[in-house]
């Protein structure tokens, strides 16, 4: 006769877990505001993730790309699109620009190829001017890391979400 387990304790402690605790879904990492958001969170593969910002306020338009390295906690955020108007204190109405398709273009194209890169080089190959990147290093998980990497957290704060702040 075979041995028969009483699994009911064990069930009963997974029952009374939160939803967060079994699982953490990408798309909580999207947020809306009044002025912007971050939208379109994704993995990009090899440890990397991408997420869209944006921010408008009278007229004036600002996004940015932003790369993760999930492990080292590496950040390089791209400005995408910047466009001035008329109403803004800003007078050189020329410096306004749009480059996300294209480079939304180029890191497909990248991401889709072989090519072995360092991610400190993402901007220079997705030909971004340098005026229009900033590096940073993160010590508390990304959001979105934490969705597609969590094993890649590597002694960095875990990621929480909290009201009122992302």
């Amino acid at each position: 006769m075979p041995m028969m387990r009483n699994t009911g304790p064990i069930l009963a402690i997974v029952a009374c877990l939160p939803n967060a605790a079994l699982a953490f879904d990408v798309t909580d990492c999207d947020l809306a505001g009044q002025h912007g958001g971050r939208s379109d969170s994704r993995d990009l593969g090899r440890g990397i993730v991408a997420h869209e910002t944006g921010f408008a306020n009278e007229g004036d338009v600002i996004d940015h790309l932003t790369l993760t390295a999930c492990e080292s906690g590496q950040q390089i955020i791209v400005q995408t699109q910047r466009k001035v108007s008329p109403q803004s204190e800003e007078k050189d109405l020329n410096s306004s620009y749009d480059d996300r398709t294209r480079i939304a273009a180029k890191l497909d194209e990248l991401i889709a190829s072989d090519t072995v890169y360092a991610f400190k080089n993402l901007g220079e190959l997705l030909e971004v001017p340098e005026n229009r990147l900033k590096q940073s290093q993160l010590t508390t998980e990304e959001c979105a890391c934490r969705a597609f990497y969590p094993e890649l957290r590597n002694g960095k704060k875990r990621f929480k979400m909290e009201p009122g702040k992302q």
